[in-house]
């Protein structure tokens, strides 16, 4: 475990804190804000990396949505589950990335939230490498997003392997 990252309920979130998480999620270009805006709350527990008392980076398990999983399976053409968790909203502070902090905000959302099977969708290719090392298996066929970016689909189907803290972790 990290003990840098913060686990903790949604509802735990103070209304400024909550702001600074949209914030980043929209610096970050990868999510619909408005959509993490009313489902951020609802998510099973978000993993937060402070540095000076400021949110630098974050992540989350989503609560299950069958018909948004089903949807995500059948545009990358692999069926899975549509009653699973998924691990999402992990975004670092452009000012911190090149810091090596997603992985341990995944690696802390996984320790974390014991259930499998989770799946998750990218485009970000570092990410995508984070997701590959904690034990996470790409599955299906790229599709491509109303934004025109090439998203993939990852699933987890066991608990996750023990990282080595010591090992190099991508840069994010």
């Amino acid at each position: 475990m990290h003990p840098e990252i913060e686990i903790l309920a949604p509802g735990n979130l103070s209304s400024d804190e909550f702001q600074t998480c949209l914030a980043l999620l929209e610096q970050g270009n990868a999510v619909d804000v408005e959509y993490a805006r009313k489902e951020l709350p609802r998510a099973v527990c978000i993993a937060l990396r402070r540095d000076a008392g400021e949110i630098v980076a974050l992540g989350a398990v989503k609560r299950i949505r069958p018909n948004y999983a089903a949807d995500k399976a059948d545009r990358a053409g692999f069926q899975f589950d549509s009653n699973i968790h998924e691990v999402g909203y992990i975004v670092v502070r452009e000012s911190h990335r090149d810091k090596k902090l997603s992985r341990p905000i995944l690696e802390a959302l996984l320790a974390s939230f014991d259930s499998r099977p989770l799946f998750a969708t990218t485009f970000n290719e570092r990410m995508m490498t984070s997701l590959g090392r904690c034990g996470f298996e790409k599955k299906g066929k790229k599709w491509q997003n109303p934004k025109g970016d090439w998203l993939s689909l990852w699933i987890m189907t066991t608990l996750a392997k023990s990282v080595d803290a010591s090992q190099p972790t991508p840069a994010a």
